[in-house]
């Protein structure tokens, strides 16, 4: 995800489908203990390799469409219509970061949020968490929900504004020495989930939060503490290609993603690699890295211009849900193409 210059420069969901893969999904349990990274579970083998249509989604922010030094750049804002018609039902976009008196609302928050309702696919929305006044920090990221609400902008009440809701937990780049704390989390999350009456998504890494990775316990910055009751997981795990992040139209990596099995390859990494204790995945962003239409860039080039991608392997009524959605206000997207 992205830090703004301006404030400072800083996989699969394995198969949750039908109502095993409910029960596990909202399983918030275990806590930190070391203890060994468990075995596949023979039934959710079976019920991730029944499942063919996954929800695949850009995440996007104001600052996708800058270069380095802060000029503007001629790409237009993603067009949730076109998303749609590639087969894809959502889009991420960032909302908030820092609080009140040094709040910073992202400049494409409400033309992004328009965009997805006129489409009808589905609004993510996070805030960036800075660390400390986690609790003014709730109430920037509500307040800027509740003002840019594409049905009555300034006027509807925070559980009833639609977006899905996440914090992203990550090192900030600022002067702290690791970023948000765990209590910066459950502060916010608390605040949040009271105001609007709904669960909330995490984004983070094994590298913050901590976790297994390739079956060795990471403390991470965070320590691999225990989530928010009720949180779900959006899991940061690129693909790689020699090393670093692969790179490839989204098309391309989406192929890449979908072609899991039960056989551990370095595509399908979970449970091998798994983050604090969450049961199982419900967003994975599986690149930072991938070409799409308008942004064609090279990565960390001056003009960067390429795009997070994410997958869940959730019905769209169920992510739905968290958003506070009706199912007569998404529009039926048809498969995605791989051609993209």
């Amino acid at each position: 995800m992205e830090f703004d210059h301006d404030f400072s420069r800083r996989d699969l969901l394995r198969g949750a489908v039908g109502l095993a893969g409910l029960a596990l999904l909202s399983s918030c349990g275990g806590g930190p203990e070391a203890t060994p990274a468990p075995t596949p579970d023979p039934i959710m083998e079976l019920l991730a390799i029944s499942r063919l249509d996954p929800l695949v989604f850009p995440d996007v922010a104001w600052i996708n469409r800058q270069s380095k030094n802060h000029e503007p750049q001629p790409h237009p804002l993603i067009d949730a219509h076109q998303l749609r018609e590639d087969g894809m039902p959502a889009l991420a976009f960032k909302a908030t970061q820092g609080h009140e008196g040094e709040r910073h609302v992202d400049g494409d928050l409400a033309q992004n949020r328009r965009n997805c309702a006129e489409a009808g696919i589905l609004g993510i929305a996070y805030h960036y968490l800075m660390p400390g006044n986690a609790k003014k920090q709730a109430d920037a990221f509500i307040g800027a929900l509740i003002d840019t609400d594409p049905d009555k902008p300034g006027k509807v009440k925070a559980k009833h504004t639609k977006a899905v809701l996440v914090v992203d937990v990550e090192k900030t780049g600022q002067d702290a020495p690791h970023g948000p704390s765990i209590e910066d989390v459950h502060t916010f999350y608390d605040r949040v989930s009271q105001k609007t009456a709904r669960r909330l998504g995490i984004y983070t890494s094994v590298g913050y939060w901590g976790g297994y990775q390739n079956g060795r316990l990471l403390k991470g910055e965070l320590g691999n503490p225990a989530s928010p009751k009720g949180s779900f997981l959006w899991w940061a795990y690129y693909l790689r290609s020699n090393g670093t992040t692969a790179s490839g139209t989204a098309g391309e990596l989406f192929k890449k993603v979908s072609a899991y099995s039960h056989q551990k390859t370095t595509d399908d990494p979970w449970p091998a690699n798994r983050i604090g204790d969450w049961d199982y995945y419900t967003i994975r962003q599986f690149t930072d890295n991938a070409k799409y239409r308008d942004y064609q860039g090279a990565h960390d080039s001056d003009d960067k211009h390429t795009l997070d991608f994410n997958v869940s392997w959730l019905d769209q009524s169920q992510l739905a849900s968290y958003g506070n959605y009706r199912p007569d206000e998404l529009a039926k997207v048809k498969p995605l193409s791989t051609k993209i």
